[in-house]
């Protein structure tokens, strides 16, 4: 995607066609931008406002149809109006959802370019390069369109190649322009992530994730990837992921991503993403309405790839590690069983109550495999348990942690990147409930405090400082629904929020 800067009328000329401004709840008087739109724009975009049809909501989209700018040398078609609420309730995230909306609107009208007009006060509330980092990380992801699949041409969406800038004075261009690069790197690994959990799981397999992590690691050389196989996983040990992986015809793969660009003295942080590339519940099986949706129990494993590879393209100077434990969870004659009692790597032993709680088996062994960093800390995803996601909703990622303060860390990089997170309790009654009188632990808690539970049976495999960041209420669209700002399916939830802690921890 192009950005460029200059004057509305320049880019009109320019055939961009269409102009984005923003508008105040309760805003009656164009602003002072908007005024260098041609006096036909200015108009129809004023007789708007004037109706009060267009209240200015946070989201609200409106277009404007100035038929008579054409025929003064315009390529103006369409001002589009864009509500971002009150201003002092104006944060980043509603400026994110603002800008997505505007620009995928834009885009199912067809267009491949617009103008984004900037209120003076944007570039000082923001500052200018988060500003940037935003405003190409919203176009981005809100223009995101997963049409593999498609094959009517009018079902395609539009990619957009171009956004002109109006309002970004010339001495914050340096910053500003800094942002974009940043927002466009974020930007395009987070829709890799959301192609990654989009993909039919007869194609995204642990085989395919691993050869996306071999391609990242030919793309940056500096990036060592190895993916260890079936035979590889039984020398070291590695009995709860093969476990899980016992039912399935699909190989599992366990994918390691060093990205060793820190000093040689320095400790490095691991992320742990769960891949399960299909759960159907093993033979605790699943119910079969929105089991389809379980393809995407991979994306935690999805952004740790996607963050691995903006740390290369960024050139992060930290040691980061990356581990992707990648199987399905299928029931077939040679799968595991409820009662049988899987030993990790660490030797530590797991009596398995319900085949469905598998992520929580393969993230053990993960944990187990990144004592060998010696790690400052760790941090694992997952798509772990439906108590949080009904509990967290779509807004917010659960967050649990022993060490207050890798814990305050998570947080702080949540906020920096835009991605929710909550922390909740981890108690000494958790632990408690995941003892097990036939084996060391078991992996299930019981009917209560399911994801609490959960992170504490994972905690019992982490020696060093650790959090848990439960992402199954935000790695993809609640109930599989669109939102102006979101296409349905997988959100990309998490890459930015891990490259903040590669950057910062």
């Amino acid at each position: 995607m192009i950005y460029s800067f200059g004057n509305i009328l320049e880019d009109l000329q320019g055939k961009q066609n269409a102009v984005i401004i923003f508008i105040e709840k309760g805003q009656k008087i164009l602003s002072r931008e908007a005024r260098e739109l041609p006096v036909a724009a200015r108009a129809a975009a004023q007789e708007l406002l004037a109706t009060g049809d267009f209240k200015g909501e946070v989201g609200e989209v409106g277009g404007v149809y100035p038929g008579g700018v054409l025929r003064h040398g315009s390529g103006l078609k369409r001002v589009v109006l864009a509500g971002i609420g009150e201003r002092k309730f104006f944060d980043a995230t509603a400026a994110w959802k603002v800008i997505a909306t505007a620009a995928q609107w834009v885009q199912n009208k067809k267009q491949d370019a617009f103008t984004l007009a900037l209120p003076a006060w944007f570039v000082t509330k923001f500052k200018p390069e988060p500003l940037g980092v935003l405003i190409a990380k919203a176009v981005g992801m809100g223009t995101y369109h997963f049409d593999h699949y498609k094959t009517d041409p009018e079902r395609k969406s539009l990619a957009i190649k171009q956004v002109a800038l109006f309002g970004v004075e010339g001495r914050y261009r340096r910053a500003f322009e800094r942002g974009l690069v940043t927002g466009q790197i974020l930007a395009d690994a987070i829709n890799l992530v959301r192609n990654l959990g989009n993909l039919p799981p007869i194609e995204m397999t642990p085989t395919y994730l691993a050869k996306e992590a071999e391609k990242l690691g030919k793309q940056f050389p500096k990036l060592k990837v190895a993916a260890l196989g079936r035979e590889e996983m039984k020398k070291l040990g590695m009995g709860a992921l093969l476990g899980v992986a016992s039912g399935s015809q699909q190989p599992p793969a366990f994918i390691v991503l060093e990205w060793m660009n820190g000093a040689k003295t320095k400790k490095p942080i691991v992320f742990i993403g769960k891949g399960i590339t299909f759960d159907s519940g093993g033979i605790s099986l699943k119910p079969g309405e929105a089991m389809d949706e379980m393809k995407y129990d991979m994306c935690g494993a999805a952004a740790v790839l996607g963050a691995m590879r903006v740390i290369a393209a960024m050139n992060i100077k930290n040691n980061v590690v990356g581990l992707m434990p990648a199987t399905e969870n299928l029931p077939s004659g040679s799968a595991y069983r409820p009662g049988d009692i899987l030993r990790t790597m660490s030797g530590k032993t797991i009596e398995v109550l319900n085949t469905d709680a598998e992520g929580r088996l393969i993230l053990a062994d993960a944990l187990c495999y990144a004592k060998k960093y010696e790690p400052r800390a760790v941090v694992d995803l997952a798509t772990l348990t439906g108590a949080c996601a009904f509990f967290m909703g779509p807004w917010h990622a659960g967050l649990f942690s022993d060490n207050e303060g890798v814990a305050r860390q998570v947080e702080r990089a949540a906020k920096a990147a835009g991605e929710g997170v909550w922390r909740l309790p981890l108690l000494p009654e958790h632990t408690k409930a995941v003892k097990s009188e036939m084996a060391d632990v078991k992996n299930i808690g019981g009917k209560i405090s399911g994801a609490a539970t959960a992170a504490a049976f994972l905690k019992e495999f982490a020696s060093y400082p650790w959090a848990h960041l439960d992402i199954a209420g935000t790695a993809w669209t609640w109930n599989m629904k669109a939102e102006p700002w979101m296409r349905a399916g997988a959100t990309g939830y998490g890459v930015h929020l891990l490259v903040e802690l590669a950057r910062t921890l």
